[in-house]
């Protein structure tokens, strides 16, 4: 993974659904399909990427497994998303586009966070 999009991932703070989510997009998966890889349901799978379930060990093994990254990479955030891509042969898939979507989804969290503080 080149520096640029290392840097990007630490600066964006990505939270473990997010990591998951960045996976799945990699691979060119559905969530019924990520699904069936971490042994649970796809609601289990959207509830994991919008921060309302957490991943399980048995999960972090799963993903370890079948898209090969280290337990290591994935919580520190240092998962070549581009190598998945490649293994997967998912050509659609483009790092800097998905980190933008998440980029303007935290920028909108912390817009609305400041607008209640300042309601309040």
């Amino acid at each position: 993974m080149g520096e640029r999009h290392l840097t990007l991932i630490r600066e964006l703070d990505l939270k473990l659904g997010d990591r998951v989510k960045l996976i799945r997009k990699a691979a060119g998966m559905n969530q019924t399909e990520m699904a069936a890889h971490l042994g649970c349901s796809q609601g289990s799978v959207s509830k994991i990427e919008a921060y309302e379930l957490e991943v399980r060990l048995h999960q972090l093994g799963l993903l370890r497994t079948v898209f090969e990254i280290s337990a290591d990479a994935f919580l520190d955030g240092s998962v070549d998303y581009d190598d998945i891509a490649y293994r997967f042969a998912n050509r659609k898939f483009s790092l800097e586009k998905e980190l933008a979507k998440l980029k303007k989804v935290t920028e909108s969290e912390t817009e609305a966070g400041s607008d209640v503080e300042k309601a309040a």
